[in-house]
């Protein structure tokens, strides 16, 4: 389009229809607009209104009750519950991804929609008579705004919270979050424990270990809630060789 304007503008150029002047102002808006227009386009598609997510058979949570309510259904959610489900125990399950809602149903499990940050949601899913709150989120700022909803709309629910990382460990402490665990702490402990047996130790050597381990990260945890992140760097085993000088002294510190 742009090519053809350059030709019209030429011919009219050449026939005397328009002068040199008015020629070399449309050259310069064709040239700002072909500039202009990807820009424009990248604009529209970030301000365009998005199709919305259909809810076509998604049911929204409405005067649940159950023993358990798990919040957040993805993979950590759906190991979590399998334990209650085999013991028999009623189990309420919210999630707002609607992709995963379907997804879930095809495996036997009825998932509703709903937000858990919202308190009117958790009434709503039955949080008030539930016997124990899962908060299996992979978001750490819904995760604890929930836990501190929870604490507060819920006490008498046993809270149970899945952590990101160490930090927001910290952070479910200060929100006085009853148990909570580091997503990849036990998995990784038990690969832990398995490099262990691997390189020849006995089950209880390697079970001694493992609780050795647990002991200092428990401590260094403490020392971090106390004193900042790095306060229980001291607790890490690294694998830095140090020199036998400085191995000296950290034996008899003098």
């Amino acid at each position: 389009m742009f090519s053809v304007a350059f030709v019209l503008f030429a011919a009219a150029l050449g026939a005397r229809v328009i002068d040199p002047v008015v020629n070399a102002n449309m050259t310069a808006i064709v040239v700002l607009s072909m500039a202009l227009t990807p820009l424009v386009v990248l604009v529209h598609r970030r301000l365009a209104t998005k199709p919305g997510v259909s809810m076509e058979g998604i049911e929204a949570v409405n005067g649940q009750a159950a023993s358990v309510l798990v919040i957040g259904f993805g993979r950590f959610g759906q190991i979590a519950s399998q334990g209650v489900i085999a013991r028999g125990a009623s189990i309420t399950i919210i999630d707002n991804n609607v992709q995963m809602i379907r997804d879930a149903e095809a495996y036997g499990f009825k998932v509703y929609y709903g937000d858990g940050c919202r308190a009117d949601v958790l009434h709503a899913a039955g949080a008030h008579s539930a016997d124990a709150i899962l908060v299996c989120l992979d978001n750490k700022v819904a995760a604890t705004r929930i836990a501190e909803l929870a604490k507060t709309e819920f006490p008498q629910a046993h809270l149970l919270v899945r952590a990101f990382d160490r930090e927001h460990v910290l952070e479910l402490r200060r929100a006085d979050v009853g148990f909570l665990v580091r997503e990849t702490f036990e998995s990784a402990m038990s690969m832990g424990r398995q490099a262990l047996l691997a390189l020849g130790a006995a089950d209880e050597e390697a079970d001694e270990v493992m609780e050795h381990l647990r002991r200092r990260d428990a401590e260094r945890m403490d020392l971090e809630a106390a004193g900042g992140r790095f306060a229980g760097r001291a607790l890490v085993l690294g694998n830095q060789v140090k020199k036998a000088g400085a191995q000296a002294a950290a034996q008899d510190p003098a």
